[in-house]
């Protein structure tokens, strides 16, 4: 077994969560020969994190040799999926730092 791990808002309800990982599997599938096909790759909740709720995507291989190749068609289909259904991705911003303009004296 392979698993690939995102970030996902709370704001995505877990059965979104569900077609996302589906469609993430059949799109990998499609592209990586390594990856098994006959056996459905599977979204699980693996924490509740301060930002945004952290899944695990399980998928199994039919060739170990296949393992990077598999992983990035796991992350391409990911990304591409994620665009479509509008589900981000992406680290959140916990902070910003402001610079001031220097103040002249005089």
């Amino acid at each position: 077994m392979e698993q690939v791990d995102f970030n996902i808002g709370y704001d995505i309800e877990p059965e979104k969560v569900d077609a996302f990982a589906a469609e993430v599997w059949e799109r990998a599938c499609e592209m990586e020969s390594a990856i098994n096909s006959e056996k459905q790759g599977v979204a699980r909740l693996l924490e509740n994190g301060d930002h945004a709720v952290k899944w695990r995507f399980c998928y199994w291989l039919k060739n170990i040799y296949g393992l990077y190749d598999a992983r990035f068609a796991v992350n391409r289909a990911a990304n591409e999926v994620a665009r479509e259904q509008g589900i981000t991705l992406a680290t959140p911003t916990t902070h910003e730092v402001v610079l001031k303009k220097e103040q002249k004296v005089g």
